[in-house]
């Protein structure tokens, strides 16, 4: 992974664009969103019949503008369960207690509809895929407990790709398995049942330094990806996250 620094001086231009009703940033369970089986809220048995067989949340973006040399994109997700504590089957990070039991990027098979059509994969054709993220439970100082997560994720490839403005892609593939000490609800990592919404809040993208964009950010609100019904609103409190606060995940 390149250092942050480097990469901060190849960031010759930068452009920030709220999105709203364009639904720039969007996600489903299982394909590209409007794509046959895809889905915005998942229900799980928590029965352990899908230890192994991952669930697929599949992350989507339009570009407002022509990205000719797109390299990299860096995306920033809130997990949350309504304001109540963060159950311990959402503790995914490193030394929790489902550690291990999410993947990025997950696997794109059968996700999209390739190089042409309504759901675009930039990634076909690149000689080597990377990636890589970091997901953070956070305290509640005030609440006296872990009330949120943020997962921060990096994708890149070695060769340039151009992306047309208007046209959907697939930005990358997040991959929850399933597994537990106990699916039922009664071990250590209990809360699988428990409704969680995730926010898609914002997706930045790094081109080969001298193209028209450099760096383009497009943050959004409101793009729920639910989990057992979901739980919803998320408090404004868990907006606060910078990418300043993962400089370490960078180096």
């Amino acid at each position: 992974m390149r250092p942050l620094a480097s990469l901060l001086c190849l960031v010759l231009t930068v452009v920030s664009v709220t999105a709203h009703a364009a639904e720039r940033n969007n996600w489903a369970w299982n394909n590209c969103p409007t794509l046959p089986g895809a889905s915005a809220n998942l229900n799980y048995a928590c029965d352990g019949s899908r230890n192994g067989a991952p669930f697929r949340a599949v992350m989507t973006f339009i570009s407002p503008v022509d990205l000719p040399a797109l390299l990299r994109i860096q995306m920033r997700v809130f997990v949350h369960s309504g304001g109540l504590i963060l159950p311990h089957y959402w503790r995914l990070g490193v030394g929790e207690c489902r550690e291990g039991n999410l993947v990025f990027p997950g696997d794109l098979t059968g996700i999209g509809t390739g190089t042409t059509g309504a759901c675009q994969n930039p990634w076909a054709g690149a000689n080597t895929i990377t990636g890589s993220y970091q997901y953070d439970s956070h305290w509640d100082n005030q609440n006296g407990k872990y009330n949120r997560a943020d997962l921060h994720l990096e994708i890149a490839r070695d060769t340039p790709v151009s992306i047309v403005a208007g046209q959907r892609y697939i930005a990358g593939v997040i991959a929850f398995d399933s597994w537990s000490d106990v699916d039922s609800g009664t071990g250590a990592c209990i809360g699988c049942a428990t409704p969680v919404s995730m926010e898609f809040d914002v997706i930045q993208f790094f081109e080969v330094p001298g193209s028209p964009f450099d760096r383009l950010s497009l943050a959004q609100d409101d793009v729920f990806l639910d989990w057992q019904g979901g739980a919803r609103p998320l408090p404004v409190s868990a907006r606060n996250a910078t990418w300043g606060a993962v400089k370490a995940f960078y180096r």
